[in-house]
């Protein structure tokens, strides 16, 4: 399989393994039984215990499940000797959550007792875990909209099948399976409703096809992740990484036009499983928005659905879900930096920013490098004095923790850590944000550490349990090469050019002016066009950015007054509303060229250098 975006958008490898979901489809004693407990003897750490290193609770998730898989297929000794492991774990590794940890564990707890007679006294940590999401869950289970496919994650975690007595099963079957049998595309949430169905002595077509589903869970013959398949969460990854300054095109693939489907229907969010009972997410319809590039009444559109998602200075990821996500609410506030509740949720990302010393862990995700690669990335663009001084600060906090090989990795290097944060200091440095000779040899000793060897996959990402994406781990580190080996303009100018930026926005004149200082420009700021006419009666500048609608005179006005001077400067119009006509308008005028906005720091440099030469 390639590397190009082509490629990867229509790879159908997408997940790693899961060891829990694994273990769980063995939990039930079908003909998949055998294939999944040997290649979880397979997949054994040296140390007899399952899972990854970078989270103690998905270490003890995975052995836990694994051990008890062990003994419910016989091997009764490998289960115990597992069971064992567990005492050790919580004092070894960095502490991450995976979603609803407590609540996991404590449906295996529920088999291990009903099926083995098994009762397992958990560490403190884990105990206190199992209380919280048993409340939660009791909680959530009697919500009106908890049997909805279209609301409610019940599907995804339909594990509380195996735990709750008052929860209607049958229900929950019916309104959450899918096509190929699956509950919400969950091969360990449908494991568990299995084995209900089996304890309740349940029949039916619904059972029949969950059973065949289950069953054809053979782990050497296909992935056995956290979901059956995640299409549109590749395609709105892969497209959230595009540069679009760079003037990448989007491909107009099978997968992609799905995802503008979904995209269109209103008041729907985007499912990290495509078309699927699993509901949508926040955090994945904001990357759909960003990646297809739309335009800002679409944005405006599709985030003002959402309302519901928002709650006093963040949004939520999904509905049903109080613990907010940094980048959950990076990604909102660059899909539509217009929204009203941006200056509100740039004010909490900088408060979490402070509140973990600048090295801002994700919900979602286990390295701080990645919500620090996309805080820096998505926001060096944004025209918001509070956006830019994040996506700063993110920028110095990578430039702090950079390893010695030139990688980073808050485990040990990785080629995702280290692409997301290259391609954040790219950013950084094209829109000036940082200079750029802060950044040009750590990105090039970040290229050399990413052009040797093979891609290094590792679980980063926080499910049910830690897991990769094999597509977007090779666009990252494709991308990440390419920024490594761009060359940029120097900081200084051998002749300083000079501009008169004319504007009423207050916050486009600050981006303005942040850009010209780095530069040393010589340049002057007015907020209307009377002013600058004034200005222009006793000096002249190189070139006049002029807004075209502004209180009183506009810049159409102005420009015309402008050329009845006969001045010897180029004039440049700039607008929020640009269309055809608008294009028409400029050229029929005379102007000598035009800024779009919003336009990035670095679009205007590098248009301005080519007026005045």
């Amino acid at each position: 399989m390639g590397n190009t975006l082509l490629d990867l958008l229509t790879d159908a490898d997408h997940l790693s393994s899961s060891i829990y979901d694994v273990a769980v489809v063995a939990l039930f004693d079908g003909s998949q039984r055998e294939e999944c407990v040997r290649w979880l003897i397979d997949h054994r750490n040296a140390d007899g215990s399952w899972g990854e290193t970078l989270s103690w609770q998905d270490r003890y998730l995975c052995t836990y499940s694994a051990a008890v898989a062990m003994m419910a297929s016989g091997n009764t000794t490998l289960g115990y000797e597992s069971l064992d492991e567990l005492e050790e774990i919580p004092d070894c590794y960095p502490e991450n959550w995976t979603a609803n940890f407590g609540g996991l564990v404590a449906a295996v707890d529920t088999f291990a007792f009903w099926r083995l007679g098994l009762t397992v006294d958990h560490h403190e940590k884990v105990q206190t875990a199992i209380t919280y999401d048993s409340k939660k869950w009791r909680t959530i289970v009697g919500h009106d909209a908890f049997y909805d496919p279209l609301k409610s994650i019940a599907g995804f975690f339909a594990e509380w099948a195996y735990i709750l007595p008052n929860l209607d099963i049958e229900r929950l079957i019916n309104n959450f399976q899918v096509e190929n049998g699956s509950i919400s595309n969950s091969p360990s949430a449908s494991a568990f409703c299995l084995i209900a169905c089996k304890d309740r002595h349940l029949e039916s077509e619904q059972v029949t096809r969950l059973r065949n589903y289950v069953e054809s869970l053979n782990p050497f013959n296909k992935e056995v992740g956290i979901l059956d398949q995640v299409p549109h969460f590749v395609t709105s990854w892969l497209l959230l990484y595009i540069d679009h300054s760079y003037g990448e095109p989007i491909p107009n693939t099978e997968s992609i036009t799905a995802l503008r489907a979904t995209l269109a229907e209103q008041g729907k969010l985007v499912s990290v499983a495509g078309d699927s009972t699993f509901p949508g997410d926040m955090d994945t319809t904001a990357c759909a928005i960003i990646g297809l590039n739309l335009p800002t009444a679409e944005r405006a559109r599709i985030m003002s659905a959402f309302e519901d998602m928002f709650h006093e200075d963040h949004y939520i990821t999904f509905r049903y879900e109080r613990t907010p996500s940094v980048t959950t609410n990076v990604h909102a506030v660059a899909a539509w930096p217009e929204n009203p509740h941006a200056p509100v949720i740039l004010d909490w990302i900088a408060k979490e920013m402070t509140k973990q010393e600048d090295l801002p862990h994700c919900k979602w995700h286990s390295s701080p490098f990645y919500t620090l690669g996309e805080i820096g990335r998505l926001f060096a663009d944004i025209p918001h004095p509070q956006a830019q001084s994040l996506a700063r600060r993110a920028g110095y906090s990578l430039l702090d923790h950079q390893l010695a090989n030139g990688s980073w990795g808050w485990q040990g290097s990785t080629v995702q850590e280290t692409s997301c944060s290259v391609l954040a200091l790219d950013k950084l440095r094209k829109a000036n944000i940082i200079r750029a000779d802060l950044i040009d040899r750590p990105i090039r000793q970040a290229g050399a550490y990413l052009s040797t060897g093979a891609t290094d996959y590792r679980s980063l990402w926080i499910g049910k349990s830690l897991y990769y994406l094999k597509p977007l781990e090779r666009w990252l580190r494709q991308l990440a090469l390419a920024a490594a080996n761009r060359e940029y303009f120097p900081a200084t100018e051998t002749k300083p050019i000079s501009v008169l930026y004319v504007d009423d926005n207050p916050s486009w004149r600050r981006v303005f002016e942040a850009t010209m200082a780095y530069y040393e420009w010589d340049f002057t700021i007015m907020e209307d066009a009377a002013s600058a006419l004034r200005y222009l009666e006793h000096k002249v500048p190189d070139i006049v950015v002029i807004d075209l609608v502004m209180p009183g005179m506009s810049g159409y006005q102005a420009f015309e007054k402008i050329r009845q001077m006969k001045l010897d400067c180029s004039v440049v119009a700039t607008t929020a509303h640009y269309s055809t006509e608008t294009a028409d308008e400029i050229r029929k005028m005379g102007f000598d060229g035009y800024l779009e906005k919003p336009f990035s720091v670095s679009t205007v440099v590098d248009y301005l250098r080519k007026i005045a030469s």
